[in-house]
Protein backbone atom coordinates (compact mmCIF):
# COMPACT_ATOMS: atom_id res chain seq x y z
CA UNK A 1 0.00 0.00 0.00
CA UNK A 2 1.81 2.38 -1.44
CA UNK A 3 0.52 6.20 0.20
CA UNK A 4 -0.48 7.58 4.02
CA UNK A 5 -1.51 11.45 4.89
CA UNK A 6 -3.49 12.10 7.81
CA UNK A 7 -6.28 13.02 5.88
CA UNK A 8 -7.94 15.44 8.17
CA UNK A 9 -4.44 17.84 7.98
CA UNK A 10 -5.38 21.55 6.90
CA UNK A 11 -1.98 22.43 7.78
CA UNK A 12 -0.80 25.70 5.79
CA UNK A 13 2.15 26.61 7.68
CA UNK A 14 5.53 25.06 8.54
CA UNK A 15 4.66 23.20 12.47
CA UNK A 16 7.80 24.85 13.19
CA UNK A 17 8.48 28.34 11.53
CA UNK A 18 5.00 29.30 10.09
CA UNK A 19 6.20 29.62 6.30
CA UNK A 20 4.03 28.80 3.39
CA UNK A 21 3.59 25.40 2.70
CA UNK A 22 1.94 23.06 0.22
CA UNK A 23 -1.54 21.26 1.07
CA UNK A 24 -1.00 18.25 2.93
CA UNK A 25 2.75 19.08 3.87
CA UNK A 26 3.42 19.90 7.71
CA UNK A 27 7.07 21.48 7.45
CA UNK A 28 8.80 23.49 4.86
CA UNK A 29 11.96 22.24 4.94
CA UNK A 30 14.41 19.06 5.73
CA UNK A 31 15.75 21.38 8.35
CA UNK A 32 12.34 22.18 10.25
CA UNK A 33 11.40 18.67 9.81
CA UNK A 34 14.37 17.49 11.91
CA UNK A 35 13.78 20.35 14.42
CA UNK A 36 10.17 19.90 15.18
CA UNK A 37 9.54 17.28 17.81
CA UNK A 38 6.46 14.93 17.47
CA UNK A 39 4.49 14.69 20.33
CA UNK A 40 6.34 10.81 21.02
CA UNK A 41 9.12 10.03 23.21
CA UNK A 42 12.88 11.72 22.62
CA UNK A 43 15.25 9.92 20.76
CA UNK A 44 15.18 7.74 17.93
CA UNK A 45 11.82 6.61 17.26
CA UNK A 46 13.37 3.00 16.09
CA UNK A 47 14.27 2.23 19.76
CA UNK A 48 12.35 4.87 22.25
CA UNK A 49 9.11 4.17 20.41
CA UNK A 50 9.03 0.59 21.33
CA UNK A 51 8.48 1.14 25.07
CA UNK A 52 4.70 2.49 23.75
CA UNK A 53 4.29 -0.96 22.35
CA UNK A 54 5.81 -2.71 24.79
CA UNK A 55 3.36 -0.99 27.38
CA UNK A 56 0.19 -1.70 26.02
CA UNK A 57 1.50 -6.02 25.46
CA UNK A 58 1.46 -5.43 21.65
CA UNK A 59 4.10 -7.05 19.67
CA UNK A 60 4.36 -6.05 15.92
CA UNK A 61 6.89 -8.83 14.87
CA UNK A 62 4.25 -11.45 15.93
CA UNK A 63 1.51 -9.42 14.60
CA UNK A 64 3.38 -9.05 11.19
CA UNK A 65 3.98 -13.10 11.09
CA UNK A 66 0.31 -13.70 11.75
CA UNK A 67 -0.50 -11.19 8.96
CA UNK A 68 1.42 -13.08 6.63
CA UNK A 69 -0.05 -16.43 7.50
CA UNK A 70 -2.90 -15.25 7.13
CA UNK A 71 -2.43 -13.58 3.19
CA UNK A 72 -0.62 -17.57 2.82
CA UNK A 73 -3.47 -19.39 3.79
CA UNK A 74 -6.29 -17.32 2.00
CA UNK A 75 -4.03 -17.43 -1.04
CA UNK A 76 -3.62 -21.29 -0.58
CA UNK A 77 -7.57 -21.95 0.66
CA UNK A 78 -9.56 -19.54 -1.33
CA UNK A 79 -7.76 -17.60 -4.04
CA UNK A 80 -10.70 -16.37 -5.31
CA UNK A 81 -11.08 -14.13 -2.40
CA UNK A 82 -8.10 -11.83 -3.75
CA UNK A 83 -10.02 -11.44 -7.26
CA UNK A 84 -12.76 -8.00 -6.73
CA UNK A 85 -14.48 -8.95 -8.93
CA UNK A 86 -15.41 -13.11 -7.66
CA UNK A 87 -18.88 -14.07 -5.43
CA UNK A 88 -16.28 -16.09 -3.15
CA UNK A 89 -15.21 -11.93 -2.11
CA UNK A 90 -18.66 -10.73 -2.51
CA UNK A 91 -20.17 -13.84 -0.55
CA UNK A 92 -17.41 -13.06 2.67
CA UNK A 93 -18.63 -9.22 2.43
CA UNK A 94 -22.02 -10.01 2.91
CA UNK A 95 -21.22 -11.89 6.28
CA UNK A 96 -18.79 -9.79 7.16
CA UNK A 97 -21.50 -7.30 7.27
CA UNK A 98 -24.30 -9.48 7.91
CA UNK A 99 -22.77 -11.89 10.93
CA UNK A 100 -19.56 -10.63 12.00
CA UNK A 101 -19.51 -6.91 12.57
CA UNK A 102 -22.75 -7.35 14.76
CA UNK A 103 -21.43 -10.33 16.55
CA UNK A 104 -18.37 -8.15 18.13
CA UNK A 105 -20.66 -5.35 18.42
CA UNK A 106 -22.81 -7.35 21.15
CA UNK A 107 -19.45 -8.53 22.97
CA UNK A 108 -19.47 -6.60 26.40
CA UNK A 109 -16.75 -3.89 27.24
CA UNK A 110 -14.72 -6.31 29.22
CA UNK A 111 -15.00 -9.43 26.98
CA UNK A 112 -11.98 -11.20 27.19
CA UNK A 113 -12.54 -12.85 23.53
CA UNK A 114 -9.93 -13.59 21.60
CA UNK A 115 -11.78 -12.77 18.06
CA UNK A 116 -11.20 -15.77 15.84
CA UNK A 117 -13.80 -15.70 12.09
CA UNK A 118 -13.75 -17.68 9.71
CA UNK A 119 -10.45 -17.46 7.15
CA UNK A 120 -12.69 -15.78 4.55
CA UNK A 121 -14.39 -13.44 7.19
CA UNK A 122 -11.18 -12.69 8.82
CA UNK A 123 -9.70 -11.75 5.66
CA UNK A 124 -12.55 -9.20 4.94
CA UNK A 125 -12.16 -8.10 8.49
CA UNK A 126 -8.51 -7.83 7.44
CA UNK A 127 -9.14 -5.35 4.02
CA UNK A 128 -11.31 -2.82 6.55
CA UNK A 129 -9.05 -2.32 9.17
CA UNK A 130 -6.44 -1.56 7.02
CA UNK A 131 -8.50 1.66 6.21
CA UNK A 132 -8.27 2.80 9.64
CA UNK A 133 -10.07 6.09 9.42
CA UNK A 134 -12.91 4.69 7.48
CA UNK A 135 -13.12 1.56 9.72
CA UNK A 136 -13.78 3.81 12.85
CA UNK A 137 -16.13 5.67 10.95
CA UNK A 138 -18.28 2.67 10.16
CA UNK A 139 -18.19 1.12 13.28
CA UNK A 140 -18.92 4.36 15.14
CA UNK A 141 -21.95 4.74 13.05
CA UNK A 142 -23.51 1.43 12.70
CA UNK A 143 -22.35 0.33 16.55
CA UNK A 144 -21.54 3.54 18.35
CA UNK A 145 -18.11 2.19 19.08
CA UNK A 146 -15.01 0.91 18.08
CA UNK A 147 -14.88 -2.78 17.24
CA UNK A 148 -11.78 -5.07 17.86
CA UNK A 149 -10.07 -7.36 20.33
CA UNK A 150 -10.04 -6.21 23.13
CA UNK A 151 -7.13 -4.88 24.93
CA UNK A 152 -4.26 -7.04 25.78
CA UNK A 153 -5.12 -9.92 23.59
CA UNK A 154 -3.70 -9.21 20.56
CA UNK A 155 -2.06 -12.00 18.64
CA UNK A 156 1.50 -11.31 19.43
CA UNK A 157 0.78 -11.81 23.25
CA UNK A 158 3.06 -14.76 24.45
CA UNK A 159 -0.46 -16.72 25.45
CA UNK A 160 -2.31 -16.49 22.56
CA UNK A 161 -1.33 -19.90 21.33
CA UNK A 162 -2.95 -21.18 24.71
CA UNK A 163 -5.76 -19.33 24.11
CA UNK A 164 -6.71 -20.57 19.91
CA UNK A 165 -8.52 -23.75 20.23
CA UNK A 166 -10.87 -22.22 22.92
CA UNK A 167 -11.26 -18.71 21.35
CA UNK A 168 -12.55 -20.52 18.09
CA UNK A 169 -14.84 -22.94 19.86
CA UNK A 170 -16.94 -20.35 21.64
CA UNK A 171 -16.14 -18.00 18.74
CA UNK A 172 -18.28 -20.55 16.29
CA UNK A 173 -20.81 -20.89 19.21
CA UNK A 174 -21.44 -17.12 19.28
CA UNK A 175 -21.59 -16.94 15.65
CA UNK A 176 -24.26 -19.68 15.68
CA UNK A 177 -26.24 -17.38 17.86
CA UNK A 178 -25.95 -14.51 15.75
CA UNK A 179 -26.73 -15.87 12.32
CA UNK A 180 -29.87 -15.27 11.44
CA UNK A 181 -29.88 -17.53 8.19
CA UNK A 182 -28.63 -21.38 7.74
CA UNK A 183 -26.73 -19.86 4.80
CA UNK A 184 -24.62 -17.92 7.02
CA UNK A 185 -22.88 -20.89 8.67
CA UNK A 186 -19.79 -21.18 10.06
CA UNK A 187 -18.04 -22.79 7.36
CA UNK A 188 -16.75 -20.50 3.83
CA UNK A 189 -18.69 -21.33 0.82
CA UNK A 190 -16.26 -23.39 -1.17
CA UNK A 191 -18.02 -23.83 -4.31
CA UNK A 192 -19.17 -21.38 -6.94
CA UNK A 193 -22.67 -21.87 -6.39
CA UNK A 194 -22.76 -21.60 -2.87
CA UNK A 195 -20.82 -18.42 -2.80
CA UNK A 196 -22.98 -16.78 -5.02
CA UNK A 197 -26.40 -17.76 -3.25
CA UNK A 198 -24.76 -16.60 -0.16
CA UNK A 199 -23.46 -13.15 -1.92
CA UNK A 200 -27.11 -12.63 -3.26
CA UNK A 201 -28.67 -12.55 0.75
CA UNK A 202 -29.24 -9.23 1.13
CA UNK A 203 -27.40 -7.18 3.77
CA UNK A 204 -29.94 -5.07 5.76
CA UNK A 205 -29.51 -0.97 5.50
CA UNK A 206 -28.39 -0.88 9.15
CA UNK A 207 -25.53 -3.55 8.63
CA UNK A 208 -23.90 -1.74 5.74
CA UNK A 209 -19.95 -0.11 6.02
CA UNK A 210 -19.47 3.12 3.55
CA UNK A 211 -15.51 1.18 2.88
CA UNK A 212 -15.35 -0.08 -0.39
CA UNK A 213 -13.41 -3.48 0.88
CA UNK A 214 -14.15 -5.38 -2.27
CA UNK A 215 -11.47 -2.88 -4.12
CA UNK A 216 -8.85 -3.77 -1.43
CA UNK A 217 -8.66 -7.31 -1.92
CA UNK A 218 -6.36 -6.75 -5.46
CA UNK A 219 -4.22 -4.74 -3.48
CA UNK A 220 -3.47 -7.46 -0.65
CA UNK A 221 -2.70 -10.12 -3.54
CA UNK A 222 -0.51 -8.01 -4.95
CA UNK A 223 0.71 -7.52 -1.36
CA UNK A 224 1.49 -10.68 -0.40
CA UNK A 225 3.33 -11.24 -3.76
CA UNK A 226 5.71 -8.23 -2.76
CA UNK A 227 6.31 -9.88 0.95
CA UNK A 228 6.70 -13.55 0.25
CA UNK A 229 10.32 -12.95 -0.28
CA UNK A 230 12.35 -14.71 2.25
CA UNK A 231 13.74 -12.06 4.08
CA UNK A 232 10.21 -10.66 4.98
CA UNK A 233 10.02 -13.93 7.39
CA UNK A 234 13.52 -13.94 8.73
CA UNK A 235 13.10 -12.58 12.50
CA UNK A 236 16.35 -9.86 11.88
CA UNK A 237 14.60 -8.38 8.94
CA UNK A 238 11.23 -7.86 10.64
CA UNK A 239 13.48 -6.33 13.56
CA UNK A 240 14.50 -3.89 11.85
CA UNK A 241 11.14 -3.46 9.71
CA UNK A 242 9.62 -2.44 13.49
CA UNK A 243 12.65 -0.03 13.76
CA UNK A 244 11.80 2.02 10.27
CA UNK A 245 8.12 1.52 10.83
CA UNK A 246 8.54 3.43 14.07
CA UNK A 247 10.87 5.99 12.12
CA UNK A 248 8.51 6.66 9.06
CA UNK A 249 5.61 7.18 11.66
CA UNK A 250 7.57 9.79 13.30
CA UNK A 251 8.04 11.39 9.90
CA UNK A 252 4.18 12.27 9.51
CA UNK A 253 4.15 14.89 11.44
CA UNK A 254 6.83 16.56 10.13
CA UNK A 255 6.59 15.58 6.52
CA UNK A 256 7.71 17.85 3.87
CA UNK A 257 5.17 16.52 0.66
CA UNK A 258 1.76 15.87 0.92
CA UNK A 259 2.37 12.48 1.37
CA UNK A 260 4.42 9.67 2.73
CA UNK A 261 5.46 6.37 0.87
CA UNK A 262 6.39 3.17 2.65
CA UNK A 263 8.52 0.80 1.77
CA UNK A 264 7.19 -2.70 1.69
CA UNK A 265 9.07 -3.78 4.90
CA UNK A 266 7.77 -0.86 6.84
CA UNK A 267 4.00 -1.55 5.03
CA UNK A 268 4.37 -4.62 6.94
CA UNK A 269 4.97 -3.56 9.98
CA UNK A 270 1.96 -0.89 9.32
CA UNK A 271 -0.58 -3.32 8.46
CA UNK A 272 0.16 -5.41 11.27
CA UNK A 273 -0.31 -2.41 13.35
CA UNK A 274 -3.43 -1.61 12.04
CA UNK A 275 -4.66 -5.13 13.06
CA UNK A 276 -5.25 -3.64 16.07
CA UNK A 277 -7.72 -0.92 15.87
CA UNK A 278 -7.95 0.74 19.56
CA UNK A 279 -3.96 0.43 19.72
CA UNK A 280 -3.54 1.74 16.74
CA UNK A 281 -5.53 4.88 17.28
CA UNK A 282 -3.98 5.50 21.03
CA UNK A 283 -0.52 4.81 19.42
CA UNK A 284 -0.65 7.39 16.60
CA UNK A 285 -2.52 10.04 18.57
CA UNK A 286 0.01 9.54 21.56
CA UNK A 287 3.50 9.48 18.97
CA UNK A 288 2.29 11.76 16.17
CA UNK A 289 -0.74 13.78 17.63
CA UNK A 290 -3.24 12.31 14.86
CA UNK A 291 -4.46 9.18 13.53
CA UNK A 292 -2.71 8.39 10.41
CA UNK A 293 -5.20 7.78 7.23
CA UNK A 294 -3.93 4.70 4.93
CA UNK A 295 -5.52 3.48 1.96
CA UNK A 296 -4.51 0.62 -0.38
CA UNK A 297 -6.23 1.77 -3.18
CA UNK A 298 -2.95 3.94 -4.81
CA UNK A 299 -0.35 2.60 -6.03
CA UNK A 300 -2.74 0.06 -8.21
CA UNK A 301 -2.50 -0.05 -12.25
CA UNK A 302 -0.41 0.51 -14.87
CA UNK A 303 2.37 3.85 -15.11
CA UNK A 304 1.37 4.77 -11.30
CA UNK A 305 4.89 3.96 -10.23
CA UNK A 306 6.69 5.77 -13.38
CA UNK A 307 9.29 8.16 -13.22
CA UNK A 308 7.68 11.68 -12.53
CA UNK A 309 4.20 9.97 -10.73
CA UNK A 310 2.89 11.17 -8.10
CA UNK A 311 3.36 7.86 -6.34
CA UNK A 312 7.47 8.20 -6.87
CA UNK A 313 8.01 11.69 -6.60
CA UNK A 314 6.93 11.18 -2.99
CA UNK A 315 8.77 7.78 -2.56
CA UNK A 316 11.94 9.89 -3.32
CA UNK A 317 10.80 13.04 -0.84
CA UNK A 318 10.38 9.79 1.84
CA UNK A 319 13.55 8.44 1.57
CA UNK A 320 14.97 12.36 1.60
CA UNK A 321 13.34 13.33 4.48
CA UNK A 322 14.16 9.70 6.61
CA UNK A 323 17.43 9.48 5.71
CA UNK A 324 18.51 13.37 6.79
CA UNK A 325 16.59 12.83 10.17
CA UNK A 326 18.32 9.60 11.09
CA UNK A 327 21.66 9.36 8.96
CA UNK A 328 20.52 5.93 7.39
CA UNK A 329 19.49 5.06 4.23
CA UNK A 330 15.29 4.74 3.41
CA UNK A 331 15.71 2.99 -0.02
CA UNK A 332 16.83 -0.79 0.10
CA UNK A 333 16.56 -3.45 -2.54
CA UNK A 334 15.26 -5.85 -0.45
CA UNK A 335 12.71 -3.69 0.97
CA UNK A 336 11.38 -2.33 -1.98
CA UNK A 337 8.92 -3.71 -5.81
CA UNK A 338 10.45 -6.19 -7.17
CA UNK A 339 10.63 -4.59 -10.50
CA UNK A 340 7.13 -6.45 -11.88
CA UNK A 341 3.87 -7.48 -10.37
CA UNK A 342 2.54 -10.48 -9.41
CA UNK A 343 2.02 -13.12 -11.87
CA UNK A 344 -1.38 -13.97 -12.98
CA UNK A 345 -0.85 -17.74 -12.43
CA UNK A 346 1.58 -16.91 -9.11
CA UNK A 347 0.53 -18.64 -6.11
CA UNK A 348 2.47 -18.92 -2.83
CA UNK A 349 2.30 -22.97 -1.89
CA UNK A 350 4.89 -24.24 -4.00
CA UNK A 351 6.53 -20.91 -5.16
CA UNK A 352 10.23 -20.00 -5.64
CA UNK A 353 9.58 -17.76 -3.01
CA UNK A 354 8.45 -20.15 -0.63
CA UNK A 355 11.41 -23.24 -1.24
CA UNK A 356 13.91 -20.65 -1.41
CA UNK A 357 12.81 -20.05 2.07
CA UNK A 358 12.95 -23.62 3.59
CA UNK A 359 15.68 -24.80 1.94
CA UNK A 360 17.97 -21.73 2.08
CA UNK A 361 16.27 -19.71 5.10
CA UNK A 362 18.70 -16.42 5.09
CA UNK A 363 18.30 -16.13 1.77
CA UNK A 364 17.44 -12.53 0.13
CA UNK A 365 15.32 -11.61 -2.64
CA UNK A 366 15.94 -8.30 -4.56
CA UNK A 367 13.91 -7.00 -7.59
CA UNK A 368 13.98 -8.33 -10.95
CA UNK A 369 12.10 -7.57 -14.71
CA UNK A 370 9.89 -10.57 -14.46
CA UNK A 371 9.31 -13.28 -11.82
CA UNK A 372 11.55 -16.09 -11.73
CA UNK A 373 10.26 -19.55 -13.45
CA UNK A 374 8.60 -21.76 -11.02
CA UNK A 375 10.84 -25.01 -11.55
CA UNK A 376 13.85 -22.82 -10.94
CA UNK A 377 16.83 -25.07 -9.17
CA UNK A 378 17.00 -23.11 -5.52
CA UNK A 379 19.47 -25.59 -4.48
Amino acid sequence: SPDASDSSSTAMECLQCGTSIPKGARCCSLVCAKKYSPPGPCGDPGTSWVQVLQQDRLDLISAASTLLCLLESVDREQPGLMQPGSEYLKAAVARYQRVWLPLLAGQAEDSKLVPCPPLDVEWVWLLHRLAPVTYFDDCMRLYGKLLGQPLGTNPGSDDHDSWQHEARTETRALWKVQAQRDDDGWEMPMDLETAAKVAAIDVPEHCRVSYDIVRSASAQAQFLYQTSRPQFRQVNFQARALQRYLRFLSVMPRRIDRMLVPTYDVDMMWHAHMMHPQLYRKHCSELTGFVVWHDDSLGQGEGCRGEGSSLNVCFSATGAVYNYLFDDFYHRLECEYRGHDRPASWHYEGSVEQRLLAQRPSSVMVGSRCAFPDDIDVD
